[in-house]
């Protein structure tokens, strides 16, 4: 959450010809990730702020390992840093040789709502149909993206994503409208997949 949160981008309006998708109808769609074992990518983020003029941007890579419930999000430029998400921590490093920096952070000791946050980070990375269906009214836009609405609004701190698949079913682009009004805007690139053993 804490990482994510330094992105950003506009979101378009939910269109009159958006179609309501099903937990099954999402689950086939994204049927990529259900027998992955670890994910790795590059990424490309920005973050615009609602009362600000300026806009943050950096890149760096992310590997997920789904079975150890690992997250790992790596920013590399314009500044090093990298968090580590366990199932019941948070691990920042920052800054290199004497400057660098390390911080653990309990999930117990954040807060409901950035715990809350954090789980659906998890969920998002690892595009989990399931959560996702159970966290978020589902639709597909006419022109491709997938619009997602938080059934639970006072507990989700994002106003509403829009996420776009690449033509082999990976996801390439997420934007997401915070509470807050800020907006972040996430592109994915050549992922390396392994998948887990049957």
């Amino acid at each position: 959450m804490i990482l994510i949160l330094l992105t950003g981008a506009a979101l378009g309006a939910r269109g009159a010809e958006d179609v309501r998708l099903s937990a099954e109808a999402l689950a086939e769609k994204l049927k990529q990730y259900e027998t992955i074992d670890s994910l790795e990518a590059t990424f490309k983020q920005s973050k615009r702020f609602k009362d600000l003029t300026i806009e943050l941007k950096s890149d760096g890579r992310i590997k997920l390992e789904r079975k150890k419930r690992i997250v790992v999000w790596e920013v590399l430029r314009p500044s090093p840093l990298k968090a580590t998400l366990l199932q019941d921590e948070l691990r920042l490093e920052s800054g290199e040789g004497a400057s660098r920096v390390e911080q653990t952070i309990k999930t117990a000791n954040v807060g409901k709502k950035a715990a809350s946050g954090l789980t659906m980070l998890v969920a998002w990375l690892e595009l989990d149909a399931v959560r996702l269906s159970k966290d978020y009214d589902v639709a597909r836009a006419a022109d491709g993206r997938f619009l997602f609405t938080p059934k639970a609004k006072q507990e989700n701190p994002f106003e509403r994503l829009e996420m776009w698949l690449d033509s082999k079913g990976f996801m390439s682009k997420l934007k997401v409208l915070e509470t807050s009004g800020d907006q972040f805007q996430i592109e994915f690139s050549a992922p390396k997949i392994t998948r887990a053993q049957k």
